[in-house]
């Protein structure tokens, strides 16, 4: 094949790889995930894995760029490609851990071992081809191609959860993933044969160019720190934007793809041909998106309404951050060093994110921290006098420091709303817990609240006749709390909780009852312990098994729950592996033969109870759903929805009896599992899931 086909086959490359290079991590992600707990702990390691990854391949392309003849360039990669292709992308069974092993030293070296050639090669393939195709179309900008690889990582983000997810299992998956990397392969050798009948016996000189935009007038140590600079604030904004949106706004299931697709839209906008940024146009856009970034409370904004002009403010950032990073971008000679500085500032970001914020800042400070750093970026880049004149550059130069001042403004207003009311407060990995106290007022008790971001886990009444009665979800008019009451009224009973909130269902405890919650978060322990008079109140005993639910269950003998609790899915956001096949299974050995499992499944978002009307016609089980419709603040009742399931028809019949006086003031909703509520919805298994069939 010939230079100019090769040329031709270069993007169909770039795209491909990219759309490969994104969609291989949730098929990762997802296999190891049931292995590993689910915590959101193993998805930030497996990103940090795909992060240095991505580093190791552009060093890799950069040296091969800089240090190779431009013949065996291609002649290396394509034998790179090759031994890449008989690696398979899955983990075997061999990986799968026993239990207690830390999750890094096991998942590292497993990502390394599998997908981690095939991830090395497409990760350098992106930066190597661009550097290719501007040496064989040395007229044309390598630029806009990587606006292409964006575009490829955009359709893989949009096509997993709503096209390959629902319709393929993850073996299927890995096959078709599989032939899409021989694909890209086939036109990778392509273009490395278009090179190597290009190249030269020796590595020419790098002949001096006049860089594009900003970066001819700068040293190139200056240059290296504004790319890094104004990648890692891009990434510092998405995640801590992201964060906030989902923990702050709404914790709504697949909301964390919107700020991800804006991520990406900037980029392909940014590096599109022609002037499709404009420094003023977006600088002026600044103070508006700083204003509205973060609405005062009181507006009481709906959650589509904030979420909608959070995405347009980080647009707006973000068009700031990647447009003056195509404004800085050098001369093709020194592009794989460019790509190199963008992937070390990403991984930089991720790493201030994910591993230094939540240590270091208790209520989200690190959006606006990196609104700060992107003003600072700016007024380096536009304060100096010398240059290209620019008729703009004064008044963005008086812009920014009110920028500044605004920022540092809306940044003290969000600590104090903060900390209105609040009694106590601790972050880690799996989010921010705060305890708050509420005075009474009409209608309304003086009370404890329990949230995690936007969810609230439980709630006390602090009046000392009344503190230790069940509240919120846990009211005996709720199914819960009406197994828990009901259930074995006589005789010492065993239960396993999943989830542990405030402790509320431990005031349900009588004498010689065993309660066995299973936590996953430290901090809600603490929390449950010190500031809630739950567990320390209840005549039953109580004890705490830190850990992944299913894991914990996993190591465990049988333990023979009378009820058996599942309150881990509570919030919006759907931790799949407590809801597939294999988790039931693992539910059913730890129960007795005639007990009962409460799943309390409210959600504003998806429609749980198909899901488990299947699970309990899999396995004989009779099903009730005790939907709670009326929601009163002056006993702290709140709506819910329970899902009973049992194969003790007696008790199943006694508490549709016991609901009846509430169903007739409409208080409960009751619906029993009937097939024709569930028969179109698929079961889950820890190699399938749809969560867009249980879509409200």
């Amino acid at each position: 094949m010939g230079e100019r086909a090769a040329a031709w086959g270069i993007p169909a490359a770039v795209g491909l790889g990219s759309f490969l290079l994104f969609g291989v991590q949730p098929i990762v992600g997802k296999a190891i995930l049931p292995w590993f707990g689910g915590t959101a702990a193993v998805w930030t390691t497996c990103l940090l894995v795909f992060q240095v990854g991505l580093l190791i391949g552009y060093v890799y392309s950069h040296l091969l760029a800089t240090r190779v003849p431009l013949r065996w360039q291609g002649a290396i990669h394509a034998a790179a490609i090759a031994a890449a292709c008989f690696v398979p992308i899955l983990p075997g069974e061999s990986w799968k851990p026993a239990g207690g092993e830390a999750l890094a030293p096991r998942i590292v070296p497993m990502l390394a071992a599998s997908v981690g050639a095939r991830y090395f090669v497409l990760a350098a393939s992106g930066t190597l081809l661009q550097h290719w195709y501007s040496r064989l179309r040395p007229g044309r900008s390598p630029y806009p191609l990587y606006a292409l690889s964006n575009a490829g990582s955009m359709a893989a983000l949009v096509s997993y959860p709503f096209a390959v997810e629902p319709l393929l299992p993850l073996g299927g998956q890995a096959r078709y993933w599989t032939a899409g990397f021989a694909a890209f392969a086939a036109l990778s050798w392509a273009a490395a044969w278009g090179v190597w009948r290009r190249g030269e016996g020796a590595r020419p000189e790098p002949r001096r160019e006049v860089g594009a935009g900003e970066s001819a007038r700068g040293s190139r140590i200056a240059d290296a720190v504004f790319w890094v600079g104004w990648s890692a604030t891009g990434v510092v904004l998405f995640m801590a934007a992201t964060q906030h949106l989902t923990m702050n706004v709404a914790s709504v299931p697949l909301l964390w793809i919107l700020p991800l697709a804006v991520y990406l839209t900037t980029y392909i906008v940014a590096f599109l041909p022609g002037r499709t940024y404009s420094r003023p146009v977006f600088a002026a856009l600044l103070l508006p998106a700083i204003a509205v970034v973060r609405p005062v409370p009181r507006l009481e904004l709906a959650y589509r309404t904030e979420a909608g002009l959070l995405l347009a403010a980080l647009f707006v950032f973000l068009m700031v951050c990647h447009g003056e990073l195509y404004r800085r971008r050098p001369a093709a000679s020194r592009l794989t060093a460019y790509y190199f500085c963008i992937a070390l500032g990403g991984a930089s970001g991720g790493a201030v994110v994910a591993l230094v914020a939540p240590r270091i800042f208790l209520f989200g400070e690190e959006l606006s921290v990196g609104v700060l750093l992107l003003l600072g970026l700016l007024a380096a880049t536009v304060w100096p006098s010398r240059g290209t004149p620019d008729r703009h550059r004064r008044w963005i130069q008086a812009l920014v420091p009110v920028c500044a001042l605004l920022a540092a403004v809306l940044l003290v207003h969000h600590v104090s709303s903060m900390r209105r009311n609040l009694i106590w407060a601790a972050r880690n990995d799996y989010g921010l817990l705060r305890v708050q106290r509420f005075e009474a007022k009409p209608g309304e008790p003086a009370h404890l609240r329990l949230h995690n971001g936007t969810i609230l886990h439980g709630a006390q009444f602090l009046e000392p006749e009344r503190r230790h009665l069940p509240t919120w979800y846990y009211t005996v008019a709720g199914g819960g709390g009406a197994v828990l009451q009901y259930y074995h009224p006589s005789s010492p009973r065993d239960v396993g909780v999943l989830g542990l909130g405030a402790g509320t269902l431990a005031a349900y405890g009588r004498e010689g009852d065993r309660f066995r919650f299973y936590e996953i978060d430290p901090n809600v322990v603490k929390a449950a312990r010190e500031q809630f008079a739950f567990l320390s109140g209840s005549r039953a005993k109580c004890e705490i098994a830190l850990g992944d639910a299913r894991l914990v269950l996993e190591r465990e003998p049988p333990r023979n729950f009378d009820v058996l609790i599942l309150d881990a899915f509570s919030s919006d956001a759907v931790p799949v592996h407590l809801l597939t096949v294999e988790a039931f299974e693992l539910y059913l050995r730890h129960l007795r033969p005639a007990g009962v499992i409460a799943a309390h499944i409210s959600n504003l978002h998806v429609d749980l109870s198909p899901l488990l009307f299947r699970l309990g016609e899999r396995y004989g089980l009779r099903s009730l759903l005790v939907a709670t419709e009326e929601e009163r603040a002056e006993y702290l009742l709140a709506r819910s929805s329970w899902v009973i399931l049992t194969r003790d028809g007696e008790f199943l019949a006694e508490m549709q009896e016991r609901f009846r006086p509430w169903r007739d003031r409409n208080v409960v909703g009751l619906y029993v599992g009937d097939r024709s509520r569930y028969r179109t919805v698929d079961l889950w298994t820890d190699d399938y899931s749809n969560l867009l069939q249980i879509w409200k």
